[in-house]
């Protein structure tokens, strides 16, 4: 009896600690999903929880009143969300953001192949080349905002003298509750990657424009091409996207 309960204890950590190392796998954009069985395989020895990787579409909305009227988060980690929700954005690439990135006029985000960071290149993209994204216009106004503030600095998303992290945007996510789910233990900002996937393909989104929009590669685009491919279509369903998330 004894020796069962603690092997199952320690099953249980192990779960834990691996869940946490691919979650923030997943935040640095080096895996797409998280492997690790959930906690509901070990209920005599945990609470019961609901894990949500991804918010369903059908409360982007109230996220989006939430994030913008009730969360107490500064400007800088808002903008940081608003770049997953909107973009379906890696963690990893919003939190090494820099200005040279956000093309204004064209309303552009132009993502680089690498980096250097500290010194040190790094992959940014995580098919190593680069790639465009169009901004809608309600993420290209809290990034206007945003630069006021930070467009001396050398990353982006920088307040008060620190630079953002991704542990500080996934603890803003996890205090929204949606008004009518009980038993709600939160989505991390990664997650918004697969609800941008999932309301792409429910509104007849083509296979290859949702594919860009995502950041995937696909075999028939050489590299040299990728970044600049079928920008009018992204551009058009990234705006409904956002326009369906604000209300217009």
């Amino acid at each position: 009896g004894r020796n069962a309960i603690s092997g199952n204890v320690t099953a249980t950590r192990m779960r834990q600690n691996l869940d946490d190392m691919f979650e923030q796998l997943v935040e640095d954009g080096v895996v797409d999903r998280n492997p690790v069985p959930r906690a509901k395989s070990f209920p005599r020895f945990r609470h019961k929880i609901k894990h949500n990787d991804a918010l369903d579409d059908k409360y982007l909305p109230e996220f989006w009143q939430w994030l913008t009227t009730k969360c107490k988060a500064d400007i800088s980690t808002k903008t940081g969300i608003a770049m997953c929700l909107f973009l379906g954005s890696r963690p990893g690439q919003v939190i090494n953001l820099k200005w040279s990135m956000i093309d204004f006029d064209q309303a552009v985000y132009i993502a680089p192949a690498t980096i250097v960071n500290d010194g040190v290149e790094i992959n940014y993209t995580k098919t190593r080349i680069d790639h465009i994204q169009p901004i809608p216009k309600q993420l290209l106004t809290m990034l206007e905002n945003m630069h006021e503030i930070s467009k001396h600095r050398e990353w982006a998303l920088t307040f008060r003298g620190k630079k953002l992290s991704d542990a500080t945007m996934r603890k803003n996510t996890r205090g929204f509750r949606p008004n009518d789910v009980e038993d709600y233990s939160g989505f991390t900002p990664a997650g918004f990657r697969a609800t941008l996937n999932t309301w792409l393909i429910n509104n007849n989104c083509t296979f290859e424009t949702k594919e860009v929009i995502m950041q995937h590669t696909l075999p028939n685009i050489p590299a040299a091409y990728y970044r600049d491919y079928n920008l009018t279509p992204r551009r058009e369903w990234l705006q409904k996207y956002a326009d369906m998330v604000t209300g217009g």
